[in-house]
């Protein structure tokens, strides 16, 4: 799946659009995954995503809650046609999952996926810290997959955090269980390890968990020690934020 921006300009604009294709370190540019996304510029008008399907384009639309307008062109039928998703509801439900487990959960259940590369068990380890910091319990379950009758099977679990794919708790967490089903980076605003996100006019969920810039809930994150990150990746990053701000400036 991939994604292009427009952005700037206007009618009367001698360009008619400026486009741009955004990228989400260390992915490709134009490159989405279903639970990481760049974030494009907050004068963008509207995305354009080329794929067949709708899943990738639902995690662009889930980070870039500011922009109004999404596009998905098929490749294969040859259509474009508006992207709908019910975003703020979604938003909705996961600030209420999110709620409820930071009031009064003392029983933690993580669960790290151990199907292909998903449940990095970095982050296991880390929000195992934080819960046990806070002097709660906490059971760690490896499965290679996740379902409603494993969840139920731990009937004293207050809440639920899933190191595998942060879109099964985003899209489907309250069909496996009444309890709290939480992403890594919904564990660690329950358990007030960081602040929740929010953009300038409405919430959003952070999709960056292969992405460089992601916190400690993601795969990519590294703590800085002695002299920090490395001075190719530091000059990377700041021609990433260099190309923003000219685009921003457009």
């Amino acid at each position: 799946a991939a994604a292009a921006a427009a952005g700037g300009g206007g009618v009367a604009s001698p360009r008619l659009l400026d486009v741009y294709i955004p990228q989400a370190l260390p992915l490709s540019p134009g490159e989405v995954l279903g639970c990481t996304s760049p974030i494009v510029s907050k004068d963008t008008h509207a995305v354009v995503f080329v794929a067949d399907g709708t899943f990738h384009l639902e995690s662009a639309m889930l980070q870039n809650t500011h922009v109004r307008l999404f596009l998905r062109y098929d490749p294969y039928t040859k259509t474009l046609q508006r992207a709908s998703y019910p975003v703020s509801d979604i938003v909705s439900r996961r600030k209420q999952a999110v709620l409820q487990a930071s009031r009064g959960a003392t029983r933690w259940g993580i669960i790290q996926g151990i199907l292909g590369r998903q449940g990095n068990p970095q982050i296991v380890q880390r929000i195992e810290a934080i819960i046990k910091g806070k002097g709660f319990d906490v059971v760690k379950i490896p499965v290679p997959e996740i379902t409603p009758r494993l969840l139920a099977a731990f009937p004293k679990i207050d809440a639920w955090v899933q190191i595998a794919c942060p879109r099964l708790s985003i899209d489907w967490g309250s069909e496996y269980t009444q309890k709290p089903l939480l992403t890594p980076y919904e564990a660690f605003v329950a358990l007030n390890a960081t602040a929740a996100e929010e953009s300038t006019e409405t919430a959003s969920i952070p999709m960056d968990f292969y992405a460089r810039r992601g916190g400690e809930w993601s795969n990519y994150y590294r703590r800085l020690r002695g002299g920090g990150r490395s001075r190719r990746r530091k000059k990377r990053e700041q021609k990433q934020r260099e190309k923003a701000e000219l685009q921003d400036d457009d």
